[in-house]
C-alpha cells in the first residue's frame, strides 16, 4: 500500500516563504501544516507529529536547532530538512541531525525531490 502523502510541517520566520512554500507542497499532495515561531513549531510536533519538517534555522527568538532536538526525540525521526540563508550553517546543521541543506533561495523541485523519495521509501513494506 502507497503513502498518499506526507505530513510535512514548514517552520520559518518569513511568512511568506511559509505561505508559498506550503501551497506548493499542499498542490503536490502533502498534508501540510505551518508555524512561524518556534513555540508554534514545538506544539505541532506534541500534537501531530511529521514525516518531514523543513526548518528555517535562524527562526525569530529561537533557532531551528532546539527544534531538531525536539524532533529527533520523537520516535520515528521525521526527515529533517534545513532551509537557511546563512551560508557557513551547513556543518553544523548535518552535526546537529539535519538530513538534507538548502541555502535560500533553493530549488523547490529538489526539496520535492527529497520528500518524493522519502515518502516511496516510508510506503516500503518492512521485512523482519
Amino acid at each position: 500500500m502507497s503513502t498518499p502523502y506526507l505530513r510535512v510541517l514548514v517552520a520559518d520566520n518569513k511568512e511568506d516563504q511559509v505561505v508559498t512554500l506550503a501551497s506548493l507542497l499542499t498542490l503536490l499532495g502533502h498534508e501540510v501544516q505551518t508555524a512561524t515561531t518556534n513555540e508554534a513549531a514545538r506544539r505541532i510536533i506534541e500534537v501531530t507529529p511529521p514525516d518531514a519538517a523543513l526548518l528555517d534555522i535562524g527562526l525569530c527568538r529561537t533557532d531551528g536547532f532546539g527544534l531538531v532536538k525536539a524532533l529527533s526525540a520523537i520516535g520515528n525521526k521525521p526527515l529533517l530538512i534545513a532551509l537557511t540563508g546563512f551560508h557557513n550553517a551547513e556543518k553544523t546543521a548535518k552535526e546537529l541531525g539535519f538530513d538534507h541543506f538548502f541555502l535560500k533561495p533553493y530549488d523547490a523541485i529538489a526539496v520535492n525531490q527529497i520528500l518524493e523519495a522519502h515518502r516511496q521509501r516510508k510506503s516500503q513494506p518492512v521485512h523482519a
